[in-house]
């Protein structure tokens, strides 16, 4: 007799495992027979178990809160919106249990959303990234009791008809190119005399890096993204008068995607010039790419340079640039932060010891993106990790084995790291040879549940592979392996 497939409850969390069990088992409140009984708190017999149809109940109760609390639409078809608000209609408390929605392009049907907005009365965030704003919609979400913030993708936007009407609710993610709008424009400066909150301001376009923002003063100012051109520049001698008027910003990102020089045009920005030195002074500066940082303020500071290093990303060319996360280290002990990039299609073997040894060397490390690191792995002898059985008839695709080889790295990783808390993985790869190659994609995030000594798939991970190889459904006995 073939022996019975484990049930697939067993690679549920264990937490969930939990509260399955105390849903379904009772105290017995029947008469103790026996001394043993009495010894134990609770005791549970078989007669003692909950209808299943209530377990289902408490189940429910228990996950439709957080799984219904956030919803987003990536379509813009009104006949989804339609849905939705037949649904809120219908059912009430279903209606109350949405606190933010994230919408796509509304404006060909805001009549739908003005009626959507009077059954939502828990909605407390909506998110839009329509670029008109009329007044209807501005009035109900302005007499809205519950609703706190309008989200809005940019500053273009046509103000005019909402001159008596008040902006308190609106929040816009501010994006600036020289094509649109100057950071000198009078509709900017009118757009920030009225809306108290633009929490993110983006300079992509050279002209408005170079030239400042003036006297600009940016209410409710949080995340500054700067883009950094690899093309010789003004030092941006205006940030820190910048940042010394904007007490609430907390982040400036730089993004520059460059090697070496590119990233020294600006005195003021310190950890750049002392991360290039140091590689140039270790023969890395060709072989190591500064893609982003992020610096963070230091308390109520607004002297730059006391500012932390909290989030960093990298690409090395070659084996020798692992080397250049211990430079970072000891120039951003205080890094929460780290995407790390290898060639994807060029392979340069690094051995999975030294790479484990490398990415665990952050103190303060929290997330950790590893993009196109598998098919640059290497190891002596067996590989040390395990690969499920492949169904009858069909071979195993490198998505699974790159699954299987980053599930037992990211382990490793974690035990050496103690605050590390998400992993988010992406690789790509060919399966077969000569006219018969398919394409397969990695995208997945790993959890570390320390409490447990795991590390699980967080969310649903993206495994695309030829149906001709082993199928994703496989993977389920590798997701929560300690």
């Amino acid at each position: 007799m073939a022996p019975l497939e484990p049930s697939g409850l067993l690679w549920l969390p264990t937490e969930l495992l939990h509260v399955i069990i105390d849903s379904l088992c009772e105290p017995n409140l029947a008469p103790m027979r026996c001394e043993a009984e009495k010894k134990s708190p609770t005791s549970y017999s078989i007669r003692h178990i909950r209808p299943l149809s209530l377990v289902n109940h408490q189940l429910r109760s228990l996950c439709l809160a957080p799984l219904f609390a956030s919803l987003e639409f990536a379509s813009d078809n009104p006949k989804h919106l339609r849905a939705l608000e037949t649904k809120c209609i219908d059912d009430t408390k279903f209606a109350g249990l949405i606190r933010k929605l994230k919408l796509g392009e509304y404006v060909r049907s805001p009549d739908i959303l003005l009626s959507l907005l009077s059954c939502l009365q828990s909605l407390e965030w909506l998110d839009t990234r329509s670029r008109q704003v009329d007044a209807d919609l501005l009035a109900a979400a302005n007499r809205h009791p519950s609703l706190k913030t309008v989200a809005l993708p940019d500053c273009l936007l046509e103000l005019s008809p909402l001159a008596s009407m008040s902006l308190s609710k609106i929040l816009i993610h501010l994006a600036l190119s020289d094509c649109l709008l100057t950071l000198e424009s009078p509709a900017l400066h009118s757009l920030v005399s009225r809306v108290p909150r633009l929490a993110r301001l983006v300079l992509r376009d050279p002209t408005n890096i170079k030239n400042g923002p003036g006297a600009l003063l940016v209410s409710g100012l949080e995340f500054l993204d700067i883009k950094i051109s690899s093309w010789p520049t003004s030092p941006m001698s205006w940030l820190p008068a910048f940042v010394d008027r904007h007490k609430s910003l907390e982040i400036i990102k730089f993004t520059g995607n460059h090697y070496g020089s590119s990233w020294c045009h600006n005195p003021d920005i310190l950890f750049p010039l002392r991360f290039i030195d140091a590689l140039d002074r270790g023969d890395l500066g060709r072989v190591v790419a500064l893609n982003t940082f992020s610096i963070h303020r230091n308390g109520r500071t607004s002297i730059i340079d006391t500012w932390q290093v909290t989030e960093l990303e990298l690409t090395i060319k070659k084996p020798a640039g692992l080397a250049a996360l211990s430079i970072a280290t000891s120039l951003a002990p205080q890094l929460s932060s780290l995407i790390f990039c290898m060639p994807p299609y060029d392979k340069q073997p690094v051995h999975i010891d030294d790479l484990i040894s490398a990415l665990a060397c952050f103190p303060s490390l929290r997330k950790l993106d590893l993009r196109h690191v598998y098919p640059n792995l290497r190891w002596e002898g067996p590989a040390p990790w395990a690969l499920p059985p492949s169904d009858m008839g069909q071979l195993v695709s490198g998505c699974m084995v790159a699954h299987a080889a980053l599930h037992w790295m990211t382990s490793r990783i974690a035990e050496r790291t103690s605050t590390l808390e998400l992993v988010h993985l992406f690789d790509e790869g060919f399966d077969g040879k000569g006219c018969l190659v398919h394409q397969w994609t990695f995208d997945a995030t790993y959890q570390v549940r320390r409490s447990f000594g795991a590390v699980e798939i967080h969310g649903t991970p993206k495994m695309d592979m030829a149906s001709r190889f082993t199928q994703p459904q496989n993977s389920k006995k590798l997701m929560s392996c300690p």
